[in-house]
């Protein structure tokens, strides 16, 4: 409420109507060491997707329909006073579901957050994990449980008219039990990708899982991925494991302790452990890191 009344405060010191306006965001640096066999060094970093400010307006249309809109940037390091676009859409929603169009989270981004994506510090994610640009996305409303998402991304890429990328999912979430299915048909890099997602909850424990395949035609062999989570909730931590095993690549281990100041406020450790399936060094990161949303 207080950063919507800020945001109106602005507008209306600059003369100008507005409708509601949010401001939010997130800061996150930490304490980093790296050891690949060869070398090892301490560094801050900042993870790109966790710093970011935005904002998000709405405007009630009558007829049940509202126009929304959202905006925001991403601080892309701690060395750096660069920024890039992190959302960019407009849309419409109401009781037929939600539209939007412009720059937003993919369909298969949004599958690998709800289902592997847990940790605060290093993580282990989709394969198709950006933002995506130039895309129009359909969300149906939550029918007992079940929804589906369908986004289409067109920008020319393939100098013809038909679209570049066709992505879709279709998901369930009762209580404790959620499943999703996500296929997305690229294009342009003439690939397919098939994720199935789940997770599951039994008190202060939950446990997650995903198996994605990508389908390449190009000559070069399909690549499957198998992914598995699990956190257990101990008053204000929370304990995290994760593992992600693909066909080629890195295999990745990682543990967490999460610390929860507050709803807004966190702090963790996260060991990470990286071993490439061609028998390379391993590569070892431990981090030490806070993150605060606004």
């Amino acid at each position: 409420m207080k950063k919507t009344m800020i945001a109106l405060a602005l507008a209306s010191a600059m003369g100008t109507a507005a409708a509601d306006v949010t401001v939010y965001g997130s800061v996150e640096q930490a304490l980093t060491h790296t050891d690949n066999g060869t070398t090892t060094n301490w560094d801050v970093t900042a993870d790109a997707p966790n710093n970011y400010i935005g904002f998000k307006s709405s405007e009630d249309l009558g007829n049940g329909l509202r126009a929304f809109a959202d905006v925001s940037l991403n601080i892309v390091s701690e060395s750096s006073t660069a920024a890039t676009t992190k959302n960019a859409h407009v849309g419409i929603e109401g009781g037929f579901g939600k539209v939007a169009v412009g720059r937003m989270l993919g369909v298969q981004q949004r599958v690998g957050d709800a289902t592997i994506d847990i940790m605060e510090g290093n993580s282990i994610d989709v394969t198709n994990s950006a933002m995506v640009s130039n895309t129009v996305a359909y969300t149906t409303p939550d029918v007992n449980g079940l929804s589906a998402s369908v986004a289409i991304i067109a920008d020319g890429a393939t100098g013809q008219q038909n679209t570049d990328t066709l992505a879709y999912s279709v998901g369930y979430s009762n209580g404790p039990v959620s499943a999703v299915y996500s296929y997305q048909d690229d294009k342009v890099n003439n690939d397919q990708t098939t994720i199935y997602g789940a997770t599951v909850s039994f008190g202060d424990l939950s446990v997650g899982g995903a198996f994605e395949t990508v389908e390449n035609n190009d000559g070069t062999a399909d690549v499957d991925t198998t992914s598995v989570v699990a956190a257990y909730a101990l008053g204000n931590n929370v304990v995290k494991v994760a593992a992600q095993r693909p066909d080629e690549g890195n295999d990745v281990n990682i543990a967490e302790l999460e610390h929860k100041f507050s709803k807004n406020t966190n702090a963790y450790v996260n060991y990470m452990q990286s071993s490439p399936v061609t028998g390379a060094a391993d590569t070892d990161t431990f981090q030490v890191g806070m993150r605060m949303k606004f």
